[in-house]
């Protein structure tokens, strides 16, 4: 399946509200696994040692402190919200109806290689997916350039 199937397919699944197939297009454990390596990229950043990195015994304890966050905030509800409040944005934006078909006609898509595409604005585009299978998966929420 190409991207916008999977971005079609996916907003299927939310306007359904059907969890479990929305699932089958979000691997959530990479995209904690992303998340994280950038949280901790910018708490070492932020910290002050100007170059130099964290001690293992510092960069246990920040991990300490990401984890259980990440845990509990990357979920299928946490990304339905994410993804609800996108649409809210691009129907304010101009959308032609409130359905999800004419949501993803707003976004943009760009192909990275063969192996994915992100989507989001032609400024940003901060949601990563990746094939896997026969399909594409969301594996990463890229905050560069966010504020965290």
């Amino acid at each position: 399946s190409g991207p916008y199937w999977t971005l079609w397919r996916m907003g299927a699944a939310l306007q359904a509200e059907d969890e479990d197939e929305f699932s089958t297009y979000v691997d959530y454990e990479a995209i904690r696994a992303s998340l994280k390596r950038d949280i901790l990229a910018d708490i070492e950043k932020r910290s002050g040692l100007r170059g130099r990195t964290f001690s293992p015994g510092q960069m246990a304890m920040a991990e300490n402190m990401v984890d259980p966050i990440l845990n509990r905030f990357v979920s299928p509800t946490s990304i339905e919200i994410l993804l609800a409040e996108a649409q809210k944005a691009n129907l304010a934006a101009g959308a032609s109806d409130s359905s999800w078909s004419g949501i993803w006609n707003l976004v943009d898509v760009e192909r990275i290689g063969l192996i994915g595409f992100s989507v989001g604005t032609e400024e940003r585009r901060p949601l990563i997916f990746e094939r896997r299978g026969f399909g594409y998966r969301l594996v990463r929420i890229d905050l560069s350039g966010a504020a965290l």
